[in-house]
């Protein structure tokens, strides 16, 4: 497994141990948790001296090509510049105010202690094809207490106790919402959301997630990864309405990045990608 672990931080004090010590800052417990074989890569940003000009997303989506799953810290001071990228990337806020005494290696290895193994216990629960397929339902769109409660858990809660227990409630919660549709002479199950809008993952792989424009580096990263995890990019989601065989498609969705799509009369259905490309 191939992992991409970032630091967006304008502290020269953090990126200078960030860099200098890289995969010596993971505990050793947690090495021998993680897949093996196990490649790092180690890159620390500062977004006010890019000299590319690159947004936070931009740079992490450039940075995290090739890799299996995506884990950033990320200074609190910078949050602002990094809402697009919470759900795909999984990420923490850490505020350097808290490194004790100078000792920036302890401070790292106590949050990467704890971020990690929020990634062990992602991969291990997106290795089952229908927890994968509920945990990256796409977030605009699939209306559910319970998928926006596990979206904010991974973005507020991944450095808490709690998190393990909270997160996994809220998983075998989706989970619960696949069931077959009403009326239906057939028994293929949907994940059905508040709106009875009908979300099943497709098996076919006719179509590839856009990039460039209009898109955003953000609906790329989003389309690629989803709480850390590499996510596939030529499979949908077949979103569709109605109890029975004949199935339609109304209404207004809202896409990767927030342009209003409005399907075509008489469509059976959309073809909606995780990060809700439609």
């Amino acid at each position: 497994m191939r992992i991409y672990v970032g630091l967006i931080s304008s502290s020269a004090e953090l990126i200078d141990e960030f860099s200098n010590t890289k995969e010596a800052l993971i505990p050793k417990s947690i090495k021998d948790k993680l897949p093996k074989p196990c490649e790092f890569k180690f890159d620390a940003f500062n977004p006010h001296k890019s000299k590319g000009h690159f947004s936070v997303d931009k740079h992490l989506l450039e940075g995290s090509r090739g890799y299996d799953y995506a884990l950033c810290l990320i200074e609190n001071d910078l949050n602002y510049l990094c809402t697009n990228l919470r759900k795909s990337v999984l990420s923490a806020t850490i505020n350097p105010t808290e490194v004790v005494n100078g000792k920036t290696h302890n401070f790292f290895s106590t949050r990467f202690n704890k971020i990690f193994k929020a990634a062990i216990f992602t991969i291990e629960r997106m290795n089952t094809a229908e927890v994968e397929h509920a945990m990256r339902l796409p977030s605009r769109n699939f209306d559910a207490p319970e998928l926006r409660e596990l979206c904010r858990v991974y973005q507020e809660d991944v450095m808490e106790a709690a998190f393990h227990d909270s997160a996994k409630q809220q998983i075998v919660a989706v989970v619960k919402r696949r069931k077959p549709r009403r009326e239906s002479s057939f028994q293929t199950k949907y994940f059905i959301d508040e709106r009875r809008k009908h979300f099943v993952f497709g098996k076919e792989d006719h179509e590839v997630l856009p990039t460039g424009e209009p898109h955003q580096p953000h609906c790329e990263l989003n389309g690629n990864f989803r709480f850390g995890r590499r996510i596939s990019i030529d499979r949908h989601f077949n979103v569709s309405q109605g109890d029975g065989d004949d199935t339609f498609i109304t209404g207004e969705f809202p896409n990767c990045h927030d342009e209003i799509i409005t399907p075509a009369k008489n469509r059976t259905h959309l073809n909606m990608f995780s990060n809700d490309h439609c």
